[in-house]
Parts: structure tokens; sequence; C-alpha cells
């Protein structure tokens, strides 16, 4: 059904096991249904307007979902420096929000070693 971006998913898959790709069955499921990830990227997108507050003012969310997604660090781009500007948040809000993004950079460096480490032991190198 290439007219809806699946494509043949079975022969793919034979082929990706014959030539010894075989390395993340789970990410060759998904990957081979998407012929045109924008759909994922949309979607990311989405994601991330949200969590920062420039889909919506985080002002409108419930209690609990907001103090929720006021303790991620996406937050501080876009909600607490505008909050911060027209005076509606307290200077420490604000300073809070500089704690939640170095919580952030730690724990995506550390999250980024550990699976460059991984890939760097899967990776299979080819050419001259």
């Amino acid at each position: 059904l290439p007219e809806f971006g699946l494509i043949d998913t079975q022969n793919d898959a034979e082929i990706i096991q014959t030539r010894g790709l075989d390395t993340a069955p789970w990410a060759q499921k998904w990957a081979l249904f998407f012929l045109y990830p924008y759909s994922l990227t949309a979607a990311k997108n989405f994601l991330l307007w949200f969590l920062t507050g420039e889909l919506l003012p985080l002002d409108l969310v419930p209690e609990p979902y907001r103090s929720w997604i006021m303790s991620l660090p996406f937050c501080n781009a876009v909600y607490l420096p505008v909050g911060y500007l027209t005076g509606r948040l307290p200077k420490e809000m604000f300073l809070r929000g500089f704690i939640t993004t170095t919580y952030g950079i730690l724990f995506f460096a550390v999250a980024g070693m550990i699976l460059w480490k991984q890939g760097l032991k899967k990776y299979v190198g080819t050419g001259a």
C-alpha cells in the first residue's frame, strides 16, 4: 500500500535479516511502517509546544499536571521568561527554572553518553 506510506514489511524484514542488519528488531518493526517520518516530527513539535507553554499557557492547565510540567526543563523556553517579564511569576519561580534546566542538562548528558556507548558496541563499519 505505497499510497498510504506503508511498504512491504515482510519482504523488507527478510532483506534486513539476510544482510545482517538485525541489530534492533523493535526499531525495524516501526521504521518499516513509515515512509514519510514527518508525522513523527509534527507530533514531537506539538508535544514540545505544549510543554513549553507556547501552545497553551500553563496557567490554564489543572494543578496536578501543571506542577508536573513545571518540574520539567521545557517550560523554561517560553513560559517562565514570559511570565517573569510580564510580572505574573515571582523571582523564586524564575530561579527554580535554572535548577530544573541544570537537572535536565545533566539527565540528557548522561542518557546521551549511555546511548553513545551502546551504539559504539553495536556499530559495524563497512567500506574501504
